[in-house]
């Protein structure tokens, strides 16, 4: 699936990828190109987002967030970033089609940096604020049934329900109360879905690392990554 975004204002960059795909990169092209006003390849870029395990740079054994080819003006990027980590990677591979390489720090960094850009992180709140009603927390029904599934005290948990994904629910699970006696002893966060009927564990950690390998609009919902 591609999209050509129209030519005047904004410019006749394709977007190869899903419909989401195609929203989230129309949303912070702006933000990426800003950084490269005088770039031959502006407002002809191919941008292609992939799944991520799909990636794999050319002439590396690594695989990655994204590459570029300046030749073509091609930029290729994963589809599991978190809005702020989609705009700054973007403005990364916008750079290599600008003619820019890697340097020791920043986002320009090999890796595209270890912290997203002021300028992306703006551009994720205001979209993240567009959804904000995705978010919300579980009602007493919710929070039991979560529980349930995990075999844990209801009381012992904090949820948080989001329905940002159209395919179904997720549900951001952190321990509430004093460890011992009913409540287990754990600590971190657990991502759960809901298929089924049931919710089941997606993943579960002491510290979120991202990306994760979940709808990009859930992580952002959720304030996991960006």
């Amino acid at each position: 699936m591609l999209v050509a975004l129209p030519a005047g204002a904004a410019n006749a960059t394709t977007i190869l990828g899903s419909a989401l795909d195609q929203t989230r990169i129309g949303l912070y092209l702006p933000t990426a190109q800003a950084y490269w006003p005088t770039s031959g390849c502006t407002g002809r870029e191919v941008i292609n987002v992939v799944a991520a395990d799909a990636v794999q740079i050319p002439d590396s054994t690594d695989r990655g967030r994204g590459f570029a080819d300046q030749a073509t003006c091609t930029a290729t990027v994963i589809d599991t970033l978190s809005d702020a980590w989609l705009c700054t990677v973007l403005a990364h591979e916008l750079g290599h089609l600008a003619g820019q390489v890697h340097t020791p720090d920043g986002f320009m960094s090999a890796g595209g940096g270890r912290v997203a850009t002021g300028e992306c992180r703006t551009a994720a709140r205001l979209a993240t604020d567009r959804n904000r009603s995705f978010r919300r927390v579980a009602v007493r029904a919710e929070r039991a049934e979560v529980a349930r599934d995990m075999a844990f005290p209801a009381g012992c948990i904090s949820v948080w329900i989001s329905n940002a994904d159209v395919h179904g629910s997720w549900a951001l699970v952190r321990p509430s109360g004093s460890p011992g006696g009913v409540c287990p002893a754990w600590t971190g966060v657990l991502l759960l879905r809901r298929a089924r009927g049931e919710w089941s564990e997606a993943w579960q950690g002491q510290g979120v690392t991202c990306p994760l390998a979940i709808p990009p609009r859930v992580q952002s919902d959720l304030g996991l990554c960006g």
